[in-house]
């Protein structure tokens, strides 16, 4: 069974990026909202959410937020992309409450390997394994 991935990116040519990067890999489920993010979640349960940091209407942060607030969210890792690297926007996606955070441009290899880590490192705090 396929593990299931939910990618919020306002940018459309993110999403068909990462969505030829990972196709086969993961059942993805892609959105441009952190709005959607969070009906799609409901529905799908993913194990694991890529969200961008910046959107219009909703940004990452307060995306996260809300998604903390949901019943079915639990331990689901969620990996922040983002184009801005300085050191404000990672220590406060730390502190939102990502596992993890990826700059843009992605490359394929490094986006491959932190999913993997954050779906096991989820995985291993389910079952209450350090």
């Amino acid at each position: 069974m396929m593990k299931k991935l939910l990618v919020v990116d306002d940018n459309v040519s993110f999403l068909k990026q990462v969505s030829v990067l990972l196709e086969g890999q993961y059942e993805l489920f892609l959105t441009k909202s952190g709005a959607m993010a969070l009906k799609i979640g409901a529905q799908e349960k993913p194990d694991l959410i890529l969200l961008d940091v910046e959107m219009p209407e909703m940004d990452g942060f307060e995306t996260i937020a809300r998604l903390k607030k949901e019943a079915w969210f639990g331990s689901t890792p969620v990996v922040f992309i983002s184009g801005n690297q300085d050191e404000a926007t990672k220590a406060k996606a730390f502190e939102s409450g990502a596992a993890d955070i990826i700059s843009k441009p992605v490359e394929k290899e490094i986006l491959l390997n932190r999913i993997e880590l954050n779906m096991r490192d989820s995985g291993d705090a389910a079952k209450g394994q350090p």
